[in-house]
């Protein structure tokens, strides 16, 4: 097939402009900021579960994030994961995921670089004013290499339900897939997992959320992880997070520490 060398050549291009693009776009949210209303943003962040709904048709919205993992034997590992986010109409969208930047230290070597990116489009189902199910697809590029992902063409899928319950608790349950594009003898190809998280009003500006996620892989066995975060919207198109997870099997990271901002950057049309 002739269409994967062409989109690894622009995501090989994409990938060396990961510093300049985000740099940009956190100087348009600043010329931006007081110069027009913008709409609520709709952060995915910080947890594993992906809500129903999109963000807003034809605005521009950005996640960038810090975060610290570590993992048994002294292992760790430190990223810079970033989300762009374009709903074309209220029920799809589209979405580019990936980490600007990794270092990982295992076995005393250090590895940095680029990760991996996702192309995701996403449709929305709308079942009443409360509730809606949610459909994602996509593919990860090896921007990355072997090193710091996965080295392969690997294909994405996510179901999503997504309920508030008494206008206080927001419920977002996700069950999704990746079928990788190459694998070992010992290890299947496809990685099943889970996610369903929690969150509440704290306030006019606090939010408390709370997540239990999980993933199994043949020939690697399961993970599981809980996650308790707090979010602050500072106005109604940025909303700044913080939090923690902890692994609860022996294939999980020990913890993850994590900060970030979701904000409206720019309306495209």
């Amino acid at each position: 097939m002739h269409i994967f060398p062409a989109i690894r050549r622009l995501s090989g291009r994409m990938q060396a402009l990961h510093f300049p693009l985000l740099a940009g776009l956190i100087l348009i949210q600043g010329s931006y900021a007081s110069a027009q209303e913008r709409p609520a943003a709709v952060p995915d962040r910080p947890g594993v579960a992906t809500p129903a709904a999109l963000t807003a048709p034809g605005w521009l919205e950005v996640e960038l994030g810090l975060e610290r993992t570590k993992f048994g034997r002294g292992e760790r590992s430190d990223a810079l994961p970033y989300s762009l986010k374009l709903a074309f109409t209220p029920d799809w969208g589209i979405r580019i995921d990936g980490d600007a930047w990794i270092r990982s230290r295992e076995s005393g070597e250090v590895t940095s670089g680029g990760g991996d990116t996702a192309f995701i489009l996403k449709r929305r189902f709308e079942v009443d004013d409360r509730s809606a199910f949610g459909l994602e697809g996509g593919v990860s590029l090896p921007t990355a290499g072997k090193t710091l992902g996965s080295g392969s063409h690997d294909l994405l899928v996510n179901g999503i339900f997504s309920s508030e319950l008494g206008g206080e608790w927001q419920i977002d349950l996700n069950v999704f897939a990746t079928r990788f594009g190459s694998s070992t003898v010992d290890l299947g190809r496809v990685e099943s997992g889970w996610a369903a998280a929690a969150s509440r009003s704290a306030g006019e500006r606090w939010e408390l959320g709370a997540e239990f996620s999980g993933t199994h892989r043949k020939g690697e066995g399961s993970t599981s992880q809980f996650l308790l975060s707090a979010s602050y919207a500072s106005t109604r198109s940025v909303v700044w997070d913080i939090g923690f997870s902890h692994g609860l099997t022996s294939r999980s990271p020990d913890w993850t520490v994590f900060t970030g901002v979701t904000f409206v950057a720019a309306k495209l049309f």
